[in-house]
């Protein structure tokens, strides 16, 4: 009886689709942005002082100073723990299709900053709304 159940298993998972299992072990491997991240992030680093960035549920927004935005639709968001810390990436296509991605430290302790990851010592912020 033991065999044919396990013959029966193997059966099932020789005829299930290699793009549904693809799609399952993609969608284990995503998360949802988390609430804490999402909102418009300044800093007052003088070299930026024009630029912000904005986090949404499914897109991201660059200002990059003298009115210029970029624009992203994010398709996936990982996070590690690197360096202490958490390091999340948001993976992202702009309006050409190219697949982008950045990454970043968030600090929950003090001030609950950003810090990109190529960028370390300057500081992003949360701007609050009324």
């Amino acid at each position: 009886m033991k065999k044919k159940s396990k013959v029966k298993f193997i059966g099932i998972l020789m005829l299930t689709p290699v793009p549904a299992i693809l799609f399952f072990i993609y969608c284990a491997k995503t998360q949802p942005i988390p609430d804490y991240l999402i909102g418009v992030w300044t800093t007052s680093s003088p070299k930026y002082v024009e630029c912000f960035f904005e986090i949404k549920k499914e897109a991201v927004i660059f200002g990059t100073g003298m009115k210029k935005y970029d624009f992203g639709i994010i398709s996936k968001v990982t996070s590690v723990i690197q360096d202490k810390r958490l390091l999340y990436t948001i993976h992202y296509k702009n309006n050409r299709k190219d697949k982008l991605q950045f990454s970043f430290y968030y600090e929950a302790a003090d001030k609950k900053i950003i810090r990109f990851k190529n960028q370390k010592q300057i500081e992003w912020t949360k701007l609050l709304m009324k």
